[in-house]
């Protein structure tokens, strides 16, 4: 395979996800603080001013975007390449997994999971999450999975109700 496209960004950036089949790409500029959406497969972008060090982001109902700003305690919520609305809260939001008609926020500073309803933009649940989770994904309608990265492991949630289901040890400090 070859390189179809490169995009130059204004700064460093560290996870991506694409919000929705066929796109965009979500790109946190860290050092900009911005985040930066990429069309595919034109590559065009769109930068949106966030908090402090946005470090993850995904795509939620109705075409908004969810950003943790890992320093800037806060999340915020986008539609459109303007922010909708800044919520305080998480006190070093990393890893953001969307579920729709919510979001869940994994707090490595916080060592917990949380969720948030998108429509209110409240916080809707909180558990412990381990000895370091880092980040998460979703692996089914109500299930995600988050690295605990400091505990050695892979930990399961539902997110309806939000509680730890399972916990699979995985070792060498499984990050992503």
């Amino acid at each position: 395979r070859s390189l179809r496209r490169s995009v130059p960004l204004p700064g460093t950036v560290r996870h991506l996800q694409v919000a929705a089949p066929g796109g965009p790409v979500l790109v946190p500029d860290e050092t900009a603080g911005e985040l930066v959406e990429v069309t595919l497969p034109g590559g065009g972008t769109r930068a949106t001013k966030v908090g402090k060090q946005p470090h993850d982001a995904a795509g939620v109902a109705h075409g908004e975007v969810v950003v943790g700003n890992e320093f800037g305690h806060s999340l915020s919520f986008l539609k459109d390449g303007r922010v909708l609305r800044t919520v305080s809260g998480p006190k070093q939001p990393g890893g953001i997994i969307g579920d729709g008609a919510s979001v869940a926020v994994v707090d490595v500073g916080d060592f917990t999971l949380s969720t948030y309803d998108v429509a209110t933009r409240t916080r809707t649940a909180l558990v412990r999450a381990g000895k370091g989770p880092t980040h998460g994904v979703l692996l089914s309608g109500d299930r995600v999975a988050v690295t605990d990265t400091r505990g050695n492991a892979v930990l399961v949630f539902s997110l309806d109700p939000l509680k730890q289901i399972g916990r699979l040890a995985v070792p060498g400090a499984p990050y992503g």
